[in-house]
């Protein structure tokens, strides 16, 4: 088993993105019923809801969504580090040199580590208001958090007009969240130094260089979050790619000899790499691996 510690990541995001709504609002939604109606504003729909009755204007004759358009952001960046991370290990060696209590030889490792780090970037969204027009009951009649369904002969006699009046548009603050999910391999290859601390326990040290390869995925959220508490869905971007680092190793593993031929082993291994890079869709993200600390514990098994 290994895991990861004191990996991070640096993500930004810039340039302005639209938003798809198809008939669903920040705060409601209007969409065809079962009479299959959109676009009659003589029958009106009455699969339609909304958040508040704040949104109910005009004595109850008009209902006021808020609908996300698009977001911008201005080159605006965070930092994550959600370690610990856990990856496999293995690694192979062997002694050429022997004292009474020491040995000195080589090893050949690999490592295997997933990380997912998520982070939040604020942004600036464009809403607008649409209004629509009561064409049932009225509308103040209607509990807060309404939400109408698509068989019309259920709606109890509510419908609104399928088309609204377009409004002023304001520029309110949120965020949206990136993620970037990959896959750091690393080989490393190095001497050793073994020493017989007492009958069943033993120590290896060991160090040199080290290489590996970064493969994943960077991408967005999809989700919004509005300052007013209400939430937008957009299509998420993805940009993948592939990257190579390289660095150095040191590690410290002691080792319990439980039985002949078999051992237990903790150890802890400190690689510092290279950064790898992402980039594409309008974001980009800095995965720092110059501070990274690993813990591996296992079996041994000499032969």
């Amino acid at each position: 088993m290994l895991a990861g510690f004191n990996i991070k990541a640096n993500m930004s995001m810039s340039g302005t993105f639209d938003i798809g709504t198809s008939g669903q609002y920040d705060d409601g939604y209007v969409l065809t019923d079962s009479r299959g109606v959109a676009g009659d504003d003589v029958v009106g729909t009455g699969n339609f809801g909304f958040d508040n009755t704040t949104q109910i204007t005009g004595s109850g004759s008009e209902l006021m969504l808020h609908q996300a358009n698009q977001f911008t952001a201005n080159n605006v960046s965070a930092s994550g580090n959600d370690s610990p991370y856990v990856g496999f290990d293995m690694a192979y060696g062997d002694s050429y040199w022997y004292w009474e209590h020491a040995k000195i030889g080589w090893e050949f490792g690999f490592g295997f580590l997933p990380i997912d780090i998520r982070e939040t970037v604020p942004v600036s969204v464009t809403q607008t208001a649409y209004t629509f027009s009561n064409m049932g009951i009225p509308l103040s009649l209607l509990p807060a958090g309404y939400q109408g369904g698509f068989n019309a002969s259920g709606d109890g006699g509510a419908a609104v007009s399928p088309s609204g009046s377009s409004g002023p548009s304001d520029t309110i603050a949120g965020t949206t969240g990136e993620k970037l999910n990959v896959m750091l391999y690393t080989f490393r290859l190095g001497p050793t130094l073994y020493w017989n601390l007492c009958r069943p326990i033993g120590l290896y040290v060991g160090g040199g260089p080290a290489v590996g390869f970064v493969s994943g995925d960077l991408s967005s959220s999809g989700t919004l979050n509005l300052a007013d508490g209400t939430s937008a869905t957009y299509s998420a971007s993805h940009a993948s790619g592939t990257d190579l680092v390289y660095g150095g190793y040191l590690n410290a593993t002691l080792v319990y000899h439980a039985v002949e031929g078999g051992d237990f082993y903790l150890g802890a291994e400190y690689m510092p790499l290279n950064g790898a890079n992402f980039s594409g869709s309008g974001m980009s993200a800095h995965l720092d691996l110059s501070g990274q600390v690993y813990v591996t514990a296992g079996i041994n098994w000499p032969f």
